[in-house]
C-alpha cells in the first residue's frame, strides 16, 4: 500500500511499539526553514528540537502503533486515515511540548522565544456525521500543557 502521509520524522526500518532502541529514527529537517507559523526563530535549534521530539517519542515506543488493516472491510482506507489522524494530532501536541521546553531553556524570560501556544491549521481527517464520508479539515491544536511549569529551575 502506498503511504498516505509524508512526515519529517520517520522510523528507520519500521516501527514496533515498545521496541525503541534509542537509535532507530531518522529526522529530515529543512535548515533553510527558520520560521514557525510566521515567527522568525533566528535559530534552528527550536525546529530541530521539535523534530527530535518526534524521533524521541518513536524511539521510546511512545507513539501508538499502526492500524491493523482488514482488507475485507470496504471502509478500510477511511479507518486507516482516521487512525493516523488521531496519532498525528497527539504527536504534534507532544513534539510541540518538547519544543516549548527548549524555548523556555533558551529564553527563561519568554520574551525572545515565547512558548508556542498552538499548532495552527493541522490538517486532519474526520468522518462527516451527515454523509459518513471521511474528509479533511484543519484544526488548531492547543500545545501548552496547563500542569507543566516550562520555566522551572533545573
Amino acid at each position: 500500500m502506498e503511504a498516505l502521509f509524508e512526515n519529517t520524522t520517520k522510523p528507520k526500518g519500521g516501527y514496533e511499539p515498545g521496541e525503541g532502541d534509542g537509535g532507530g529514527t531518522d529526522i529530515y529537517i529543512d535548515v533553510n526553514h527558520t520560521t514557525i507559523q510566521g515567527e522568525e526563530l533566528r535559530t534552528n535549534i527550536i525546529s530541530i528540537g521539535h523534530e527530535e521530539g518526534h524521533a524521541f517519542r518513536i524511539d521510546q515506543g511512545l507513539v501508538e502503533g499502526d492500524y491493523v488493516a482488514n482488507d475485507m472491510n470496504p471502509d478500510n482506507t477511511n479507518l486507516i486515515k482516521l487512525h493516523i489522524s488521531k496519532i498525528m494530532e497527539k504527536e504534534e501536541i507532544e513534539a510541540t511540548h518538547i519544543e516549548n521546553i527548549i524555548r523556555a531553556q533558551l529564553d527563561p524570560t519568554g520574551k525572545k522565544y515565547p512558548l508556542r501556544a498552538t499548532y495552527d491549521n493541522k490538517e486532519l481527517y474526520k468522518r462527516n456525521p451527515f454523509t459518513n464520508e471521511v474528509e479533511t479539515y484543519k484544526k488548531t491544536l492547543k500545545t501548552i500543557k496547563d500542569d507543566y511549569n516550562y520555566y522551572k529551575k533545573l
